[in-house]
């Protein structure tokens, strides 16, 4: 027997792109200390749509990162002039930053210390 999926379990549809579209407008904001957008740089670690409304959780290169006001606020008006957004909530994850993106491939830059 197959189970069912009623619409409060079923997966949500992305939103009509925008989501994709929010994560997009991120790559805009650089991190002036490395000059690498916060996306590619592995600080956006998740984006929340639902009617409109956005919340997004990132973390920081390091816990007391001069910057992190700044970067919070661009990331929140970056978002916020996305066509379709109607409120934009962004919060810090106390999480810490792997540097995972930012591993180096070819004609990339390595930001991980002792590589």
């Amino acid at each position: 027997p197959s189970a069912l999926v009623s619409a409060e379990t079923a997966p949500r549809p992305k939103e009509n792109g925008l989501e994709a579209r929010i994560r997009q407008a991120l790559r805009d904001v650089i991190d002036p200390e490395v000059g690498i957008n916060v996306v590619d740089l592995g600080l956006i670690k998740d984006v929340a749509v639902e009617n409109g409304r956005v919340a997004v959780r990132m973390v920081l290169t390091t816990p007391d990162c001069p910057l992190a006001s700044y970067l919070v606020e661009q990331v929140r008006r970056s978002a916020q002039r996305v066509n379709g957004v109607q409120a934009v909530e962004v919060t810090l994850s106390a999480e810490p930053w792997d540097g995972g993106a930012t591993r180096a491939g070819p004609g990339q830059v390595n930001l991980e210390a002792g590589d």
